[in-house]
């Protein structure tokens, strides 16, 4: 989860007719399933508090779903009045929470002893420009490894705009988007989506596989996931959830059909950093069956994954970033200690936490820019399943 946007993300979405992205996150069953025989009250309770959310923050759409203790326990939607209607398994564009699953196949191949946290760049990739070659996986995998974050690139739209249809390679968008390093290697910690695209093209030199199909192998296919799809590398018949964008230019939001708007250049440049899009549903599960029942990495794997340090930002901004995770803010969780992964663009806003007391995943996927309302949603969420618990 990145801050908030920087000035030149925001003069991008708002100057851009077009979908806009700013890249920064074993169960059984399907994601289509329904929910479990959970407490009717419960699933009435935190439909309520969506429909809620929705009124006091003027959100637009939203699909949210909440597993506990391993079970689907509710899937929930909610539009404003006049917006077409959200569907549970609609697809939206999930942003950084990518990086989550990204960390997730590292692990998973430092596990196998494919790769080490101590192996170097040089071992994998040719050499780029602004890219130092002695950069490890761990630094990549923690954000200390200096490398430019590019969407803040001033040549970040021209690009995007030659061919707002074109899937850009990983490569092109390294050697064309990275700047000046901000640090050296270890030196510090900044956030950067350089860091997770790099580590999507160390995945597929070390496996000699798309990146796509280690995803799709190692945990779309073992956790059920119907609704989770790589960008640009995976066909995705939809139904995607419509979006709100100011498409004129006059800043006022519009909804949109995806489908309409072109949109693979950006997923593609975001890649392994931010090229999925999926349901609420198919997150909840993942972020379960990662956390909760620890199906996809080893003890020692998910400890790496949840060493907690602090950054360089307030503690009450960014508490704690792990391997691929953070640790979500109180105030966003009704106080409980809860992590995981957000994402954001110029159309989405998405969250997924697992609240570790609770044994209960939250996930909530919004089709508009509304901060007050990605907040509101997740931090209504989780009060409902900490409150249910306590009684």
């Amino acid at each position: 989860m990145s801050g908030r946007p920087t000035a030149a993300r925001a003069r991008t979405a708002a100057s851009l007719p077009v979908l806009t992205l700013a890249v920064l996150l074993a169960v059984s069953g399907c994601s289509g399933a329904e929910p479990t025989d959970h407490d009717p009250s419960l699933q009435q309770r935190l439909q309520a508090a969506l429909d809620r959310a929705l009124s006091d923050f003027g959100g637009k759409g939203v699909s949210a779903a909440v597993v506990l203790h391993g079970d689907l326990a509710w899937r929930g939607t909610a539009h404003a009045e006049g917006s077409a209607p959200v569907a549970s398994d609609d697809l939206f564009w999930i942003a950084s929470i990518t990086k989550m699953f990204t960390a997730v196949v590292t692990l998973q191949l430092i596990d196998e002893g494919v790769l080490h946290f101590d192996d170097q760049l040089h071992q994998f990739l040719p050499t780029y420009q602004y890219v130092d070659s002695t950069i490890t996986i761990r630094q990549l995998l923690d954000h200390t490894a200096g490398v430019y974050d590019f969407p803040n690139n001033p040549s970040y739209v021209a690009m995007m705009d030659e061919d707002r249809n074109r899937c850009w390679t990983p490569e092109e968008t390294v050697a064309r988007l990275l700047l000046e390093p901000y640090n050296a290697p270890g030196e510090a910690w900044r956030y950067s989506s350089g860091n997770y695209v790099l580590l999507g093209m160390v995945i597929k030199a070390a496996t000699g596989r798309p990146v796509s199909e280690e995803f799709r192998s190692r945990i779309y296919e073992p956790l059920g996931l119907r609704h989770t799809f790589f960008d640009c590398a995976d066909t995705i018949a939809g139904p995607f959830a419509n979006v709100w964008i100011d498409v004129t230019g006059d800043g006022v939001p519009e909804e949109t059909p995806v489908p309409s708007l072109e949109r693979f250049s950006e997923t593609s440049v975001g890649y392994t950093a931010g090229g999925l899009f999926s349901s609420a549903g198919d997150l909840a599960r993942f972020t379960d069956a990662l956390f909760g029942r620890k199906v996809l990495l080893s003890q020692a794997m998910l400890d790496e994954m949840l060493d907690f340090r602090t950054t360089d930002l307030p503690p009450d901004v960014h508490p704690g970033q792990g391997l691929g995770v953070v640790l979500f803010r109180p105030s966003m969780v009704n106080g409980a200690r809860a992590f995981g992964s957000g994402g954001w663009g110029a159309v989405v806003l998405s969250a997924t936490a697992y609240l570790p007391e609770y044994g209960a995943s939250v996930t909530m996927l919004s089709n508009s820019l509304n901060w007050p309302f990605w907040e509101g949603v997740m931090n209504a969420l989780c009060k409902v399943v900490v409150d249910d618990a306590r009684d």
